[in-house]
This record gives structure tokens, sequence and C-alpha cells, in this order.
């Protein structure tokens, strides 16, 4: 009997939260397939096949390449010409169909999905695009204008489903974005907090550097401790990307040896300690979203 006590414990604690809610969302979404008619039953499948979304995986592709051609074409501010609009316009057609279908068939089931709001977001975009065109003529050069043709590049996202590893990556990556807003917004504290103390220490002596004319092929090296925004511009330089650390660091280290502790102290904190915690907590988090996802894989095959 304690023996079976434990198993039963033991079988309880396995079963983990997340799985729990991915189950009742199956049951739930089978439950509510059951009361839908053979036909509608039918074109769902159909829009669910491999070959549907290969095919549609397909038209994005070809998009995209006349998105860059057009995108190249107004950067060399070269005259569009009428079959690239009109097979933008052929794109176009094909998504709404696709949309309105998908609407029809599976309702309040279709506004479940994240994909299926942003794909409906980027098709009402381009409809406004067009919306505009057809009113204005061609859309003057505003930058909000042009955001309508970038947002038609989200629906590649949309080919993340032909191949398990790539929807993997990105459902890792959604996932990982708040990691990496908190991240950064950590990180510029860290870097703030040492750029006050760099003003205050580095800055009277690299003056003095500057003065002499060390600086001559570096415009920006005397200024590169005149105030925190700038010292944060120059450790993001120095520690985060990786660019320069010696064209400033050395000549102040070698005016005033003392301050190596300081840029040291800089480079542990930031460099080795907080850059790799970041980088561990985006990595964890990007594991507990791909074990979701193979959970809610393995529930759709049952």
């Amino acid at each position: 009997m304690a023996r079976c006590g434990k198993k039963r414990q033991s079988s309880r604690a396995s079963i983990k939260p997340g799985s729990l809610v991915l189950q009742h969302e199956e049951k739930t979404k089978h439950k509510a397939r059951e009361h839908w008619g053979s036909r509608r039953r039918s074109i769902a499948h159909a829009f669910d096949s491999r070959w549907y979304n290969v095919s549609i995986g397909m038209v994005i592709m070809l998009n995209a390449g006349f998105i860059i051609y057009e995108t190249d074409l107004r950067a060399a501010q070269a005259e569009d010409p009428a079959w690239r609009r009109a097979m933008s316009n052929v794109f176009l057609a094909i998504y709404t169909m696709d949309l309105v279908g998908r609407i029809s068939v599976y309702r309040c089931e279709f506004f479940a999905s994240r994909l299926n709001i942003l794909d409906l977001i980027v098709v009402l975009c381009d409809l406004a695009s067009l919306g505009l065109a057809l009113v204005i003529g061609d859309l003057p050069s505003v930058s909000l204008l042009r955001v309508f043709r970038l947002i038609k590049l989200v629906r590649c996202l949309r080919v993340a489903h032909l191949s398990r590893e790539l929807h993997m990556m990105l459902s890792g990556l959604a996932s990982a974005m708040r990691a990496m807003f908190w991240a950064g917004v950590m990180l510029l504290i860290m870097l703030t907090l040492w750029s006050v103390v760099a003003v205050e220490v580095l800055h009277p002596i690299n003056l003095r550097i500057a003065e002499r004319g060390d600086y001559r092929d570096c415009n920006r090296c005397a200024r590169a401790f005149s105030s925190v925004l700038d010292t944060n511009l120059t450790f993001l330089q120095q520690l985060v990307a990786g660019d320069s650390w010696g064209q400033v660091s050395i000549p102040i280290i070698e005016e005033e040896p003392l301050t190596a502790a300081l840029f040291v102290s800089v480079l542990m904190t930031i460099n080795l300690g907080l850059l790799n915690l970041i980088l561990t907590a985006i990595v964890d988090v990007a594991q507990n979203a791909r074990e979701a996802d193979v959970e809610r894989k393995l529930l759709e095959k049952k």
C-alpha cells in the first residue's frame, strides 16, 4: 500500500501544470469540432494539411522576393513596373481569400491563435495601403506609410510551420522576448551606474590626454567619458559590441595605472557576469518553450 501511494504521488508530481493546460486546450478544441458539419471539417482538414501550408509558404517566399525587388527599386529611385504592381495585387488577393476562408471555417477558433491575428493585421494593413494608393495615387515618401510595406514581410513567419526546427527556433525567440527586454533594462541600469563613476574618475584624465593631442585620428575619443550618455555609448561599444576596447582604455591606464582596477571591474561585471547571466536566462526560457511545444505536438498526435 505504501509503495502504491508513493507511485501515485510520483505520477502526480510528474504531471506539469503546463501539460494539464495543453490537455484541456486540445480536449476543448476536439469537442468543439465534433459539432461541425462534415463539409466544414473536411475544409478545415484541407487548411491544416501539409500540401496547403507548403503552397502558401511558396507564395509567401515568392512575395518576399518581390518585396525585396520593390525595395531595391525605390532605393535606386527607378520606375516601378506595372507588372510588379499587378503581381502585388495578385498576392494580396490570395492572402485575402485564404484569410476569409479560414475565418469562415474556424470562426472563433481562428482568433485563438496569435499567428492568425498577426496575419489578419498584415492583410488589413495591406488592404489599407492599397486603398491609400487608389485614393492618393503613388504613396508619398512618408515613413509611417512605408511601414505598411514592411509589415508584409511578417508573413514569412507562417513558413515556420513547414520546418519543425525553424518553428522551434521562432517559438523560442518569441518566448524569450520578455526575458530579453528585462535583460536590456538590467544592462542599461548597470551601464549607467558604472558610467556615473567613469565620468567622475576617467573624464579628467581623458581630457588631459586629449589636450596633449594623443587622439589625433579619433574624433570621439576626447568626449568618450564626457557625460553619462557618452560613457554608456562607450561601454556599449567596448563591452557589448566588442569594438576597440583599447582605443581609449589603454591610453588612460598608461596615464593613470590605478584606473585599470575600474576598467577591469566594469569588464568583469558587465561582460563576464551580466551578459552570461542574460544568456543563461534566455536559454532557460527558450528551453521551457521548446518543452511546451513538444508536449503540444504529442497531444495533437493523440
